[in-house]
Parts: C-alpha cells; sequence; structure tokens
C-alpha cells in the first residue's frame, strides 16, 4: 500500500542525526591503544502530495488528478570489530626467519626440505633459493603494526577497525487519476540504492584491510494498475508492473586498488591451467595454516561482477456480491528473469600451510610461500554464470458464502502453472535428470 496525494497539500521533512560523542569506546580499543571509532548515523527525508490543477483550467476542484512523492536518504559510518592477524614482517619477506618466534617466544625452526629437513643456516633461506611468487603473494599483505608482543602474546601483530560507509537512499512516487466516479488510475514508481563502501563488505575480500570494494545494490519498480466499478456489486481490480534489482561489486579506497590483485601489478609470473578462465588475470587465494591469526586472502567466486534480474508481473481479480454470496475470481502472471555473474575458483586457490605429512615442508606457512612450497593447488575449469527463467501462471475462484446468521461458509479452488525454471543458455544450468538415472550403476560407498 502506497500512501496517495490528496486535494489539499500536504508535506513534512525530517532529520535524524547519532554521533562518536554519544558512544563509548570499548575495553579491546582501549587496551590496544586504539582511539574511539568513528560513528554517524543521519537521516535526511521528506514528502509532498498534493492535487495537480490548472487554474481556471482544468481541474479546479482538485479531484481528478493527485501526486505524492517521498525521498530518505541516509549517510552512515559504522565501526566493525577490531580485526587482529599475524601478516609477515619485512624480514620474512625477504627470506629472513631468524626472529620469527611462536607464542611461547621461542624461534620457529625453517627446515631446508633440500638438505635432509636440517634448519637452514641462520633460519634464513638464501636468496636463490626464495621463491619470487610466493614473495610476490606475502608482499600484498599489510606491513606488520602492532609489536607489543606483551600484550599480543605473539598471537597477532597487526591490527585494523574498519569504519564502513553504507550510504542508501529510496525515492518513491504516485500518481492518482479519477476520471469518473466509476474509475480510478494510478502509476507508481520507487528506487532503492544501498552501498556498502570499504573491506568487510557483503562476499568482501579478506583479510580486512587487503582490497576495498563497494557493494553497490540497486532495485527499480514501476507498477500501474486501477479499479473500475461496472455496478454497485460488481469491481474489478487490475495492475502490472516490472521490478528490477542489479548487485555489483567496484574497486573501493585508493586509485589504484585494483593493482591489488592484478597479478602483473604485484610480480606475480606463475601460470594458470586454465588461463582463458581468469581474463582479468586476478592473483589466486592463498592460505597459511598453522599461523595464529593467519593473514589468508580469499575473496568471493564472483569477484568484481555481479548479478541482475527481472520480474514482470500482471494480475486482475474481480468480486461479485450476490445475496448472501461474496464471490471472487481473478489470475496472475508473473515472469522472472536471473542472472547470477560468473563465479568459480577461477584464478586458483594455494594452501601453504605447516603439514609434517608434507615432505618439502618447512615447518612454518610463510617460510613455505617463501619457498615456494605449498600442499595444494586447486582451479577451476572455467567461470560460469547461471541466466535462468521461468514462468509461473494462476487462477482461482472463490465464494464465501453467509447461510446463517451464525454460519459462514468459505469454499474456492486454486491453479497454478508453474514449470521448472530453465537455462537461458545450455551449460548454464546443473539438474538431476530422473530419467537418466540408474540405480543399478550407483557406485558404492564401501566394498569390502
Amino acid at each position: 500500500m502506497t500512501k496517495t496525494g490528496t486535494n489539499g497539500f500536504h508535506g513534512n521533512a525530517l532529520w535524524n542525526w547519532n554521533g562518536t560523542r554519544l558512544n563509548a569506546n570499548d575495553f579491546f580499543n582501549n587496551r590496544n591503544g586504539v582511539r574511539r571509532p568513528r560513528y554517524r548515523y543521519s537521516t535526511l527525508g521528506g514528502s509532498i502530495g498534493g492535487p495537480i490543477y490548472i487554474p481556471g483550467k482544468w481541474n479546479q476542484d482538485r479531484t481528478k488528478l493527485f501526486a505524492f512523492y517521498n525521498i530518505e536518504q541516509w549517510q552512515i559510518s559504522i565501526p566493525g570489530p577490531l580485526n587482529l592477524y599475524t601478516v609477515p614482517n619485512a624480514l620474512e619477506r625477504a627470506g629472513d626467519f631468524s626472529q620469527t618466534l611462536d607464542v611461547n617466544n621461542r624461534l620457529i625452526p625453517v627446515n631446508d626440505p633440500a638438505n635432509n629437513g636440517l634448519q637452514f643456516p641462520g633460519n634464513i633461506i638464501p636468496k636463490a633459493r626464495q621463491n619470487p611468487n610466493g614473495l610476490a603473494l606475502m608482499n600484498t599483505l599489510p606491513q606488520p603494526n602492532f609489536l607489543n608482543r606483551a600484550i599480543s602474546g605473539g598471537n597477532y601483530n597487526y591490527q585494523i577497525q574498519e569504519i564502513q560507509r553504507n550510504p542508501k537512499r529510496s525515492q518513491l512516487f504516485k500518481v492518482d487519476y479519477v476520471p469518473s466516479e466509476k474509475d480510478r488510475f494510478f502509476v507508481r514508481g520507487k528506487t532503492w540504492k544501498a552501498e556498502q563502501q570499504g573491506y568487510a563488505v557483503a562476499a568482501g575480500a579478506t583479510p580486512v584491510g587487503f582490497f576495498g570494494q563497494c557493494y553497490c545494490f540497486t532495485e527499480s519498480g514501476l507498477a500501474i494498475g486501477g479499479t473500475h466499478i461496472f455496478t454497485p456489486t460488481v469491481i474489478m481490480e487490475y495492475n502490472a508492473g516490472v521490478r528490477h534489482n542489479h548487485e555489483a561489486w567496484y574497486p573501493y579506497g585508493s586509485a589504484n586498488e585494483i593493482d591489488k590483485v592484478l597479478r602483473s601489478k604485484i610480480g606475480y609470473t606463475l601460470g594458470q591451467w586454465f588461463p582463458q578462465s581468469n581474463a582479468g588475470g586476478f592473483i589466486p587465494r592463498f592460505s597459511f595454516g598453522g599461523v595464529p591469526n593467519a593473514a589468508n586472502v580469499s575473496y568471493d567466486n564472483r569477484l568484481l561482477t555481479g548479478g541482475t534480474d527481472f520480474t514482470f508481473n500482471a494480475n486482475t481479480n474481480l468480486t461479485i456480491t450476490r445475496c448472501t454470496h461474496n464471490i471472487k475470481t481473478g489470475w496472475s502472471v508473473i515472469r522472472m528473469r536471473e542472472y547470477e555473474g560468473e563465479q568459480s575458483v577461477f584464478s586458483g586457490t594455494f594452501d601453504f600451510g605447516k603439514n609434517v605429512l608434507n615432505p618439502l615442508d618447512t615447518n612454518y606457512a610463510y617460510s613455505n610461500a617463501a619457498l615456494g612450497v605449498f600442499n595444494s593447488y586447486t582451479e577451476s575449469n572455467g567461470r560460469y554464470g547461471s541466466n535462468m527463467r521461468q514462468t509461473i501462471a494462476e487462477w482461482f475462484l472463490q465464494d464465501s458464502w453467509k447461510v446463517t446468521k451464525k454460519f459462514n461458509l468459505d469454499y474456492g479452488m486454486r491453479w497454478t502453472w508453474a514449470p521448472q525454471i530453465y537455462p537461458r543458455y545450455d551449460g548454464q544450468q546443473s539438474v538431476f535428470m530422473r530419467n537418466l538415472y540408474d540405480s543399478k550403476q550407483a557406485p558404492p560407498l564401501f566394498t569390502s
């Protein structure tokens, strides 16, 4: 239901504000020397409605055409939690682990898999043995900014508290036309915009502080409809409309934010099995198991793509009142088009974690990366986006019969045609084909 204009002009305006001064800092921020984060919540909006007329010319009695408009806009800055990570320091990025300590302040020995697992002299990987691609991936991470081990206990050396901006805007208009006592038409439109700007956005990259993105969502809709009175006992309502929404991710932050995830910009030269799936040239994802609060790099399978969908609808209802019967019938048709952005592990994923079962393991994840040692690598052979279609049709007939003053009987029937959603193009959908299933060919889970 949407508010409508009247034969008089009415409007309102509003502003609501809440800010940092009303909040207190928390215990962990105070302990780690992090200042009270910025917080803003501002809402600005208003509405106006009234008749549309031409003085002395048309609609002078203000009974035929009305309009209404409403807008609300939010400016929001919300602090996230204090995130703590262990990132490689400057020495480790050069293959020097002579000062790398565990949580008990003991040196972590870095072993040489090419020398029967003996520790590297001085705990330093010789420059000639260092892997430039592994070092390039490590260098995408921020430098340590918290070195007080008395507080961290060696569990982290980097801290970040993000202040995320979430602007939003809502608009709505409606125009009503009343040509006669028996007819009323309307046109209604609305728009919605919501953004998350920063690191910890919806489906954003990790760790926090690695790659800034804007998750931008928009929705718009347009509807037309009306009511026609055939007789005082026969009334018809009808409407049709379209709704469209769109979501996408964009780099956000510095002018060169995109460079953080491009292979060519970080000096990563290792090839791929299926380079055609990574036309953008994005870096692989990678993890460092065994490191406390490791700065594992990951991002959504739809990195910098998006999705969109359309919904078209039309329906009509007819109400007939006869004596003690209130009969209603109608139909509805909905057409849906949904597209989800191309996704997969298209750029690959490395596991550099410590693994005693790996004969090439160096005993520490960051030294594994520096030497080019990994436990596993996975990569998808394609990047696909579903593009689906579906149409649903319904009709109904019902009656509310007041049999007596104390007994009312409601009965009716509804019919729905809802076929299976199908892909716009071949190869965009994976489904279970029951007609092809043969239980005799099902592989056993266990054999003896």
